[in-house]
């Protein structure tokens, strides 16, 4: 029976990020593919919106227990920071079994490149500008400039899909260095400092 093999999600390990043999694979028959489409065409509005409510409140869990993994980490708890990191990836695992039932939310990886970059694009464009104009006007500088970053933080990921999308063809390799504290990301090498938040060239972490 043909399966499709579906891998998302990210883990700190050893100084890098890694997808391989990290979190679990979500595997479908071709049998269980069908079944979901059916159900996402017939699905009632109520249980919709549930899926999605659902969706969001793991994909939040999961990056809080990620965040208190870290701490514990920080603090000298390795067997907490173990346990939190356990249960982000249960968290992620349900997260990515929602989105399976999701309509639209996972398409060919051209398809799900474009999507990715008009997200990037309207919250750079759209939605951060609002975020900082609140923050700045209620006196929160310190929110306002963190909001200021990553609005400039998804503009560079726009134009890393952008790149994505014209390289499909080429099959060019890339290595993808991530800033730990704005979240830029860096092709082939990290910078000596990043250029939205100034970081250290040793607060990058390699995505493989």
């Amino acid at each position: 029976m043909a399966l499709l093999e579906l891998r998302l999600g990210t883990k700190p390990r050893d100084g890098l990020l890694t997808h391989e043999c990290v979190w679990p694979i979500i595997l479908l028959s071709r049998i269980d593919t069908i079944t979901l489409d059916r159900e996402r065409a017939l699905m009632p509005n109520k249980t919709e919106k549930n899926l999605t409510y659902a969706f969001a409140a793991e994909s939040k869990a999961s990056a809080r227990n990620s965040a208190f993994a870290l701490k514990a980490d920080h603090d000298g708890y390795p067997q907490i920071a173990r346990l939190f990191w356990a249960v982000s990836e249960a968290e992620s695992v349900h997260a990515r079994r929602y989105l399976n039932f999701i309509r639209g939310k996972i398409g060919s990886t051209e398809e799900n490149l474009e999507a990715a970059f008009q997200h990037e694009i309207k919250a750079n464009v759209e939605e951060y500008p609002k975020l900082i104009k609140d923050a700045s006007e209620e006196g929160m500088k310190s929110l306002a400039e963190a909001f200021s970053q990553s609005r400039d933080v998804e503009g560079r990921h726009a134009d890393l899909y952008k790149k994505a999308m014209n390289d499909m063809l080429a099959d060019r390799q890339s290595e993808y260095y991530v800033c730990q504290v704005c979240g830029y990301i860096s092709e082939n090498e990290a910078p000596e400092n990043c250029p939205v938040c100034g970081s250290v060239k040793g607060r990058f972490k390699l995505v493989t």
